[in-house]
């Protein structure tokens, strides 16, 4: 029976306190003594995900910590590395591909003397790193990739099949986000660490050229559709269908009046329906090239997912009333409740 679940946080208590919530349909979720807590009150659940076999559970927070549950009702709860990591997404690669079956965290950590990093860099910068780990347990994580700049963030990590890099179909993860301020993409297909074993060699990574026209707009996530990847930024989309001799195609860039427009999330249904949510809006297009937006006072949309026939939208507010947003044709929406503000979703 297909599953979502939603990572984030309850708003049905006077202290902050993460919460997992699931649903079988999109529309009725975990009722109010289900929902399961995974981490401590004051923080809250930014993201999860399942490995291959559907009985292994890792959600992370937004303040630096793994759980891990063999239920989804009890979960173990460690630091990531140290108390210098921050998290911003995990993800499982892809059963069936031949991928290295991990979890794969995006995130940076704040750089000092205690930090065993491969450069030099400036005291108090952050720096963007991914994370691996093969059985999901709190306590084995590992570096699989440390970015070679100051004030570096990674967002997302993604494993994507038959992406072309210089016109070979290849099989890679994807990492995305920004780098001083400017958009940041690496890929790479040689994630091999195993437990116990060396990390690898950061040379197996290799960075994206992306047009200066983009400058100053950092990038937050990526989709696919039929062999084209689609990068969710800050006032933009954009668009190649090979990472190695990229040719960029865009949107235009977009405005909201509520806030920046960072695109924070993006997914692709079977019909190449995009959507993607920022604070301000819920962006749409239901033909990859125009592009409408939808806004509900009050509301900032954080996470989107496609679910068997239809959208879910997470959200959060000070508000009560809604949690999340349902659409079934990509430009109606109606808000609903599910006591958790979603900020991050995983599905199996």
């Amino acid at each position: 029976m297909a599953t979502i679940l939603g990572a984030g946080q309850r708003y049905d208590r006077i202290i902050g306190v993460g919460g997992i919530t699931t649903s079988t349909d999109g529309y009725l979720w975990s009722n109010q003594s289900e929902i399961t807590q995974p981490f401590p009150p004051r923080m809250r659940a930014q993201g999860i995900a399942v490995n291959g076999s559907s009985n292994v559970w890792v959600a992370i927070s937004d303040s630096g910590f793994a759980s891990t549950s063999y239920d989804l009702s009890t979960w173990t709860t460690a630091r990531l590395l140290d108390a210098d990591f921050t998290a911003q997404s995990i993800s499982w690669s892809i059963n069936g591909s031949g991928a290295r079956p991990i979890f794969c965290v995006a995130g940076s950590r704040k750089y000092n003397d205690g930090n065993v990093l491969p450069n030099e860099y400036e005291d108090n910068t952050q720096i963007a790193q991914i994370l691996i780990n093969e059985s999901g347990s709190p306590y084995t994580w590992s570096q699989a990739f440390t970015h070679p700049d100051n004030n570096s963030y990674f967002f997302n990590v993604k494993y994507f099949t038959d992406i072309l890099v210089n016109n070979i179909p290849t099989n890679v993860w994807i990492a995305v986000g920004s780098a001083n301020g400017q958009p940041d993409i690496w890929y790479t297909n040689n994630i091999t660490w195993v437990g116990g074993g060396p990390v690898p060699d950061n040379n197996t990574w290799q960075r994206v050229s992306i047009p200066a026209v983009f400058a100053d707009r950092p990038l937050y996530d990526v989709a696919e559709y039929q062999g084209t990847l689609y990068f969710s930024g800050r006032g933009v989309i954009l668009n190649t269908n090979d990472l190695g001799n990229p040719i960029w195609d865009s949107s235009n860039f977009f405005t909201t009046t509520r806030s920046t427009p960072n695109y924070r999330n993006i997914a692709i249904n079977p019909a190449g329906h995009i959507v993607t949510v920022s604070s301000g809006d819920i962006r749409y297009s239901t033909d990859r090239v125009g592009w409408s937006s939808y806004d509900y006072e009050g509301y900032y949309f954080q996470s989107v997912s496609w679910f068997q026939d239809h959208w879910v939208v997470g959200s959060y507010s000070t508000l009560t009333e809604y949690t999340y947003f349902t659409s079934t044709d990509t430009a109606n929406w109606t808000p609903r409740n599910n006591l958790v503000q979603i900020y991050g979703m995983c599905t199996y």
